[in-house]
């Protein structure tokens, strides 16, 4: 064993900023921890600074001192990044060791084959592994019996040892350990997140995920180790805690984790902000949780995901659904309680097509998800199925290059763009239906669930038996063809974005100054440029909404609430009279209580409880901070009736 000075070990985990907020580097804090809990490690090895942001590269190396060994933790938003500092690290100490692991290194040796300035890989989990290699390095002792790792040969190839599936729970907490004390005390007014694991592990095989590779499948961690981990972040005013769960929800337990999560914040004011990804089953339980969160203020919102209404679908990406009368079923129940709900679908998956896409997202709207519906792009994620050679081939994949989508970041350029990998068209969807499907998602997105129609959308589909789906059909072609209106202008720049990023030449993302320093979804971009024009649009939009059928005065009417309860700069309350209770109407509808409109003289006052006096204030606060929680609505809401 080594018996000089001791080795100085550097970790780099580089996360975007979301404004100023930033998220603790868990993984490798987490190695760290376990590592350093021998005291063998400890007596060969000492720990420099944990690099947690995308630094400058060429002073995060100098910073530096004489390193032996930098680990990288590597995902897509810092691959690239991770690459271009290891190159320069090796050019100014190229006897230093280069580890690479995370969830963008394959299950193979073929980084370090490609990249000459790596030198080992550590696959899946890093905790065991890290520990081993240390200790190997410090013994003098061979690599090749270290399993879950790569290292290069004698010969200069890489070579990877059995790769095995990890079952252990019993590691050491980083926060406990005191591994971000540093960064908390100097963090110079940053806003920190702290992300936790309740579990580790997935029981499903979703092709499109990366969520444990080796499928260990969910197990616990110690419930004493998760609360003391609420506590110190509580302690040290994390403002924002993840729970870095698969399936949060699916042990009996959790309910009693998010209580004490609850009750920590009844008592410290921490965290403020608290999410996690939510268990597919048990949406009894789910439900619950979210109630009580919703209830403490701390939630923003809670999940029921989908990702495709299609048969054929799910079963060729290896996932079930609850039944569509569930859904509805639980839609009414957290509408009843006011607690925002958010589903999400992702375009690109293969079987499926325009029309069963846009069936999809009728079914939802249908069961009652009015409020708040994400569509994300498919990326072929390493270590998924979905990315490997043989599910490609059989389901036709097609693939674009480019930058990576980066929402709600600040536009920066520090040299280095990340790269994503995104499905663009399948054996079911060549590249011009993915175009018009992500056009037409976007449009449901931005009228709907964002609200500049949603109001006529419910009324034409209760009084004039007009589908979601015919309604948006109509208005997506409408909008197509009248690119001189507001909505055409705007979705002719959605257009022409997508047809570049289809061509590898930008990202699938909107930006423009007048809405803040920061990239949004484009849909998000469509409804910001539309509400900013919103009078021109509602002129604009009459002749087409008149067309189905609409009385003139109950038009004129359901006209004055849609615009009414809308949230708008320097608007502060809306005060107006109506011929009908339209908040009372829609109000049912939304917790599945269908009556018809009441002919009632009354008058609607609606306070914006979170006044704004600008378009960059309100893109932040109403639709990226207020997305979720249906933000772009005016939330005081009281009716007199006049009768």
């Amino acid at each position: 064993m080594n018996e000089g000075p001791k080795k100085r070990i550097y970790l780099v985990e580089a996360s975007p900023a979301y404004g100023n907020a930033y998220f603790l580097p868990y993984a490798t804090g987490a190695i760290a921890a376990y590592a350093f809990s021998h005291e063998a490690i400890k007596k060969a090895y000492l720990l420099g600074r944990i690099i947690y942001t995308r630094e400058d590269i060429d002073s995060a190396v100098d910073s530096l001192d004489n390193p032996y060994l930098v680990g990288f933790s590597t995902s897509g938003w810092n691959e690239q990044y991770n690459r271009a500092f290891a190159s320069k690290l090796k050019e100014k100490y190229p006897s230093c060791l280069v580890l690479f692991g995370g969830h963008s290194v394959p299950a193979d040796a073929s980084v370090i084959n490609e990249e000459k300035y790596v030198d080992l890989l550590i696959h899946g989990e890093g905790e065991e592994p890290f520990y081993c290699l240390l200790s190997a390095l410090d013994e003098g002792k061979p690599l090749s019996d270290i399993k879950n790792i790569s290292y290069r040969g004698a010969d200069g190839k890489g070579v990877t040892n059995e790769i095995v599936p990890s079952f252990r729970t019993d590691y050491p907490s980083p926060y406990l350990g005191g591994y971000f004390d540093d960064i908390v005390r100097e963090g110079g007014g940053k806003i920190f997140q702290s992300v936790i694991e309740t579990t580790r592990g997935c029981p499903y095989r979703c092709s499109y995920c990366d969520w444990d590779p080796q499928k260990t499948h969910a197990r616990m961690f110690p419930i004493e180790k998760v609360k003391a981990e609420v506590d110190w972040s509580a302690e040290n005013k994390i403002s924002f805690m993840l729970f870095a769960d698969s399936n949060l929800g699916i042990y009996e337990r959790d309910l009693e984790i998010v209580d004490y999560v609850i009750d920590v914040y009844k008592k410290t004011g921490y965290p403020r902000r608290f999410q996690s990804c939510f268990a597919k089953d048990n949406d009894e339980r789910v439900y619950e949780m979210n109630r009580r969160l919703s209830e403490a203020g701390i939630s923003r919102s809670a999940t029921i995901s989908f990702q495709s209404m299609s048969p054929a679908v799910l079963e060729n990406i290896g996932r079930k659904n609850m039944t569509a009368a569930r859904f509805k079923e639980l839609m009414s129940m957290y509408n009843a309680l006011d607690i925002p709900t958010y589903s999400e679908l992702i375009l690109g998956l293969p079987g499926e097509t325009f029309d069963s896409f846009r069936e999809g997202i009728s079914e939802l709207l249908e069961a009652g998800q009015h409020a708040t519906l994400f569509v994300h792009n498919c990326d072929l994620l390493p270590n998924s199925i979905m990315d490997s050679l043989e599910y490609r081939e059989r389901f036709g994949i097609k693939t674009v290059v480019s930058p990576i989508n980066k929402y709600h970041c600040e536009v920066t350029d520090d040299g280095v763009g990340e790269r994503s990998n995104t499905v663009i068209g399948s054996f079911s969807m060549d590249i011009s239906d993915w175009i018009k499907t992500s056009l037409y998602a976007d449009c449901v997105q931005c009228f709907h669930c964002l609200g500049l129609l949603r109001c006529f959308a419910i009324y034409l589909r209760h009084e004039k038996n007009i589908g979601y789906s015919e309604f948006y059909t109509a208005l997506f072609d409408y909008i197509m063809k009248s690119p001189e209106t507001v909505a055409g202008r705007a979705y002719k720049k959605t257009d022409g974005i997508l047809q570049k990023f289809v061509r590898g030449e930008g990202t699938a993302t909107y930006f423009n100054p007048d809405f803040g320093t920061v990239i949004w979804r484009h849909e998000e971009g469509s409804f910001l440029e539309i509400i900013s024009r919103c009078e021109a649009f509602y002129k604009e939009i009459k002749d087409f909404l008149l067309s189905f059928g609409i009385d003139e005065n109950i038009y004129d009417d359901i006209m004055r609430y849609q615009k009414g309860i809308l949230r708008l700069p320097e608007r502060r309350e809306s005060i107006i009279k109506f011929s009908y209770d339209w908040h009372g109407y829609f109000s049912g509808i939304y917790v599945n209580r269908y009556a018809p409109p009441r002919k009632v003289s009354c008058t609607l006052r609606a306070e914006d409880t979170n006044p704004v006096e600008n378009w960059s204030d309100y893109a932040r606060e109403a639709v990226w901070y207020g997305r979720k929680k249906g933000g772009t609505f005016m939330k005081k809401v009281n009716i007199e009736y006049n009768e």
